[in-house]
């Protein structure tokens, strides 16, 4: 792993050659979508614990295999964003759950911006 970030990341990840609707897709709709469900399966887990990074952990781990699925080297890197944005919401959640779902959003929305940013510019 090391050696591939010394090198350069393996090919098998996606085509960073995108359009208008995949770059809205990429910061605005998947980020939404991902991000209510997220907000739904803490909920369901605070049914069973109320430990915040514990919960975030969980739900960040769900995620990375989803990842994973498209592509292997994704589930590793989404583990840890996954987990700020459980994180945020669950704290922001307390003052109200639609400030809760609108700072992680948000937080997604900028993290995937970034990835965005420097997938082009490493083209």
């Amino acid at each position: 792993m090391i050696v591939d970030l010394l090198y350069g990341l393996p090919a098998d990840g996606p085509d960073v050659g995108m359009t208008l609707a995949d770059v809205l897709g990429t910061v605005l709709v998947g980020p939404a979508l991902e991000t209510l469900l997220m907000t739904l399966i803490l909920v369901l887990i605070a049914k069973f614990t109320d430990r915040i990074f514990l919960s975030a952990c969980f739900c960040a781990f769900i995620f990375s295999v989803l990842h994973s699925m498209s592509y292997p080297l994704w589930g590793m890197f989404t583990f840890m964003p996954f987990v700020v944005f459980g994180v945020a919401f669950q704290v922001w959640r307390q003052s109200s759950p639609k400030v809760g779902f609108t700072i992680a959003f948000l937080i997604h929305a900028l993290h995937n911006s970034y990835v965005l940013l420097v997938g082009m510019l490493g083209q």
